[in-house]
């Protein structure tokens, strides 16, 4: 059986037909899902949402869920927001060390935070004068490096300075 030239060129068509249909519907998909992870273009929405999300991740305990601030609030939320707000109204140049800062690191004070349980299960593991040497996973990771280079250079590490006392 022989097919005549329309009838392949009507296949032809149709193939293209449907690849372009597929093919438009995977960039519509595409654009649907960038526009969603779009933040704010101006910079005080991006700082603010920026250290918002710096401050929630290093003041949150490994394990936890919600950050621990110093200063206890009902409304965590909006403390977030005041200390953000003050970071970028500074030009948006709050250190490590100012968040850290802000940051519950004392037993008493994750108590407040997380309740007594779960500072009893942790305490035998983190604790060392009452202050937390463990705040973070990569904060860990980076003071055991420091650690492993002090060893190295014949310094005493975290902890040692008690046992010679």
């Amino acid at each position: 059986m022989t097919t005549s030239s329309g009838d392949k060129f009507d296949e032809d068509v149709q193939h293209h037909r449907r690849h372009n249909h597929h093919h438009e519907r995977l960039h519509q998909h595409k654009r649907s899902t960038k526009r969603l992870r779009t933040r704010p273009r101006d910079f005080q929405s991006e700082c603010l949402v920026g250290y918002r999300e710096r401050i929630e991740f290093h003041c949150r305990f490994p394990s936890t869920d919600k950050p621990c601030l110093r200063e206890h609030a009902d409304d965590s939320v909006r403390q977030l927001d005041v200390l953000a707000t003050d970071c970028c109204a500074s030009g948006g140049l709050c250190t490590v060390d100012d968040i850290e800062a802000l940051c519950c690191r004392t037993m008493d004070c994750l108590a407040q935070c997380y309740g007594p349980s779960f500072t009893a299960r942790i305490q035998s593991r983190f604790r060392y004068a009452d202050i937390l040497l463990r705040a973070h996973p990569i904060a860990e990771d980076r003071s055991n490096k420091i650690g492993r280079r002090m060893k190295k250079r014949g310094e005493k590490e975290w902890g040692e300075e008690a046992e010679d006392d």
